[in-house]
């Protein structure tokens, strides 16, 4: 789920079939495909900026030029042109900034590569990282994009790079004794799930010990700094964790496992990823439902979150707006 500053909200129906989905502004009017697309075609939704432009991968049926082919909506999810680049197998796009630049992924001699367009369409792959494939998940105003890519033992690593796509780099590590940098035992798998204006990274990673633990890491850096070590209560050490959005303040938002819940809890940290705050403190849920897990969080401070009942049923998806300017002015407020 991915969800742009005007709370135009991107998901997925698992039932009876796998459907994604779009919102306008705040949530509201699902549609399924952009003007003029057929939405049995759309494969995958990557992403809409505050234009509503999508970004996604759709099946082609074009002779001569079938497969999955990454395409972009105009303004307002009105139209769509067809990215794939000429004379590869396919494409994907996984995101998109403000300017219409995609993120995403593409054919090429060497197997899939990670790749982002310029405004115009032209594709720029960034390379392996002597991996066996790469993927580019997104990227910010600067164009770093983020994104994974895999190593022949079939683990996942994630890879960052500078503005305007240049200097593809491993993302890190969390800090040890041992030292920094190279992937530790236990962390060959690191996933990044979002990157705001600064290049701040969020994600989740195993730990030395064994744990999934949500991490942010900060441009440059190569050490992920564990986000339930921030909290200083004891209460989610050694509990798995995913980081899934940040905004450009550096409030994190995710899901965790706490210890005293088995469906766990959503998450929101205050400024730059500092302390875990359970967000069912902070919302008023309806009797029974409590929230699981946050994919997204804008720069007006909306959150969009699942919740459940805890009976294992279908999660729900909610949009939560807070009733101060910003959340760290509802964490501040003493809650």
């Amino acid at each position: 789920m991915k969800m742009n500053d005007r709370a135009d909200v991107i998901g997925q129906v698992f039932l009876p079939v796998g459907q994604y989905w779009f919102t306008g502004p705040n949530g509201h009017h699902v549609h399924y495909a952009p003007s003029g697309m057929d939405p049995s075609k759309v494969l995958d939704l990557g992403g809409i900026n505050d234009a509503g432009q999508v970004a996604g991968t759709y099946t082609s049926t074009t002779p001569g030029s079938e497969g999955d082919h990454a395409f972009i909506s105009g303004p307002g999810a009105q139209g769509f042109i067809d990215l794939n680049p000429p004379g590869t197998v396919g494409s994907a796009a996984r995101g998109i900034d403000e300017t219409g630049r995609v993120a995403g992924i593409v054919s090429t001699p060497a197997g899939w590569e990670a790749a982002y367009t310029d405004a115009d369409g032209k594709w720029h792959t960034l390379g392996m990282l002597g991996g066996t494939s790469s993927s580019a998940k997104g990227l910010n105003a600067r164009g770093m994009v983020y994104g994974l890519y895999g190593l022949s033992t079939g683990d996942l690593r994630s890879f960052v790079t500078g503005p305007d796509g240049v200097g593809m780099a491993d993302l890190g590590s969390f800090a040890s004794g041992s030292g920094v940098g190279a992937p530790l035992g236990g962390s060959d798998f690191t996933v990044a799930y979002d990157i705001n204006a600064a290049g701040d990274v969020v994600g989740g990673a195993y730990e030395p010990s064994g744990v999934y633990t949500a991490f942010i890491v900060s441009p440059g850096s190569r050490t992920l700094l564990s986000i339930p070590a921030l909290d200083g209560t004891g209460r989610y050490g050694s509990q798995a964790s995913g980081a899934f959005g940040i905004d450009d303040a550096g409030h994190v938002v995710g899901g965790a496992r706490d210890g005293e819940s088995s469906v766990g809890f959503g998450f929101v940290t205050g400024r730059n990823g500092k302390r875990m705050h359970d967000l069912n403190d902070f919302v008023r849920m309806p009797t029974g439902l409590r929230i699981i897990s946050a994919a997204g969080i804008n720069a007006r401070g909306q959150i969009a979150a699942y919740a459940s009942d805890g009976s294992g049923a279908i999660a729900t998806l909610w949009l939560l707006t807070p009733t101060r300017a910003t959340w760290a002015d509802e964490i501040e407020a003493g809650r």
